[in-house]
């Protein structure tokens, strides 16, 4: 039987498997390259953007955000006809 090609790549959902550290830019620029990374290991090609969130207190979070993905999953795409 032939293998089944997975919808999305294996994440870990443990914090401390990961090094991510979003209170960086260097952290979050890992940590989308790390996803970006994943995606691409099972043949999908997504975008990632940084984006600075401030916090009221005067600290700095960084989020890593992927347009092109909806609910978690590569959007589906469209062929138009020639």
């Amino acid at each position: 039987m032939a293998k089944k090609t997975p919808a999305h790549p294996p994440f870990c959902g443990d914090p401390g498997a990961t090094s991510a550290n979003c209170h960086s830019l260097a952290g979050a620029t890992a940590l989308a390259a790390k996803i970006r990374l994943a995606w691409r290991r099972i043949g999908v090609t997504i975008e990632t953007s940084i984006v600075n969130v401030s916090h009221a207190r005067g600290e700095v979070t960084y989020v890593v955000r992927m347009p092109n993905l909806v609910n978690g999953l590569p959007g589906r795409r469209v062929v138009l006809p020639a």
